[in-house]
């Protein structure tokens, strides 16, 4: 019995301690450990192109990559119509899925993140950006576009895009 506990235990603790955040995309894993190759691997010869990005469309998705010397610099994904979808972030265990999830329920799913609010003429994109547990070399971004001038109206919209960033996201809402 002993044995076992101390088996379940060590699981469970290396489980979380090695966890990777992940988005699962068209059901292949993309980290930000990934580089152009494996992501060629994994959705095929790019659009469009350089040894510096990549442009995918597949399916509803539109993926963008940008890498530099070290590895992937981003890796963005874009909803083309918001229709719910299986594709999802997951940071620390917690899935975010995309045209499922709002910035509201995912921000219930975290303990601490900043928000960033930008109003345009055309649309206005809110963006969350969750703080992991994990050492990471990428930021997570998590984004709602749309019609709506406001950001009570926008955080309770679909989620539409996320990605894997080198770049600081802006906060000009605040970190909780």
């Amino acid at each position: 019995m002993n044995k076992y506990l101390i088996a379940v235990l060590l699981a469970s603790f290396t489980t979380s301690v090695f966890a990777v955040d992940q988005m699962v995309i068209n059901g292949k894993k993309v980290t930000m450990s990934d580089t152009r190759s494996t992501l060629i691997q994994k959705f095929g010869k790019p659009e469009s192109g350089t040894p510096q990005f990549s442009n995918w469309t597949v399916g509803n998705l539109s993926l963008y990559a940008n890498y530099n010397q070290q590895g992937l610099v981003q890796f963005s994904v874009n909803q083309i119509n918001t229709k719910p979808s299986n594709n999802y972030l997951n940071v620390d265990g917690k899935a975010i899925y995309l045209g499922k999830d709002t910035i509201r329920t995912a921000t219930g799913k975290f303990k601490h993140a900043c928000f960033n609010f930008d109003e345009g003429r055309q649309g206005s994109t809110y963006t969350m950006a969750p703080k992991t547990t994990l050492k990471n070399k990428l930021n997570i971004v998590i984004e709602t576009t749309s019609d709506a001038y406001d950001v009570k109206t926008i955080s309770n919209m679909p989620t539409n895009s996320f990605s894997f960033t080198q770049e600081t996201p802006d906060s000009n809402s605040g970190c909780k």
